[in-house]
């Protein structure tokens, strides 16, 4: 089992803490993957800071970046968090 750092539960923890970014975030994982510009266009930011914490990842094709969630780090995070949850017990 990997165990999370809390600095990077704490990231994670902050670009999650805004609605739109959690309706970014909603977006890219209901697609394989999707267009910087088409979240932009969809929720007027940019994924940059879900790039940052580690939830997101973007890669160049041409002139458009796309994102794919990374499920590896959202099954991290929960884990993280369940442990905390048991050692507040």
């Amino acid at each position: 089992m990997h165990f999370m750092e809390t600095a990077n539960v704490e990231r994670m923890s902050k670009a999650l803490a805004n609605e739109t970014r959690l309706l970014i975030l909603e977006a890219i994982a209901s697609n394989e993957e999707i267009t910087e510009s088409a979240i932009v266009t969809l929720c007027g930011l940019s994924p940059a800071i879900l790039s940052a914490a580690g939830l997101i990842q973007g890669r160049r094709r041409g002139q458009s970046i796309h994102n794919r969630v990374l499920p590896e780090a959202i099954e991290n995070y929960a884990s993280a968090l369940r442990r905390f949850s048991r050692n507040r017990r």
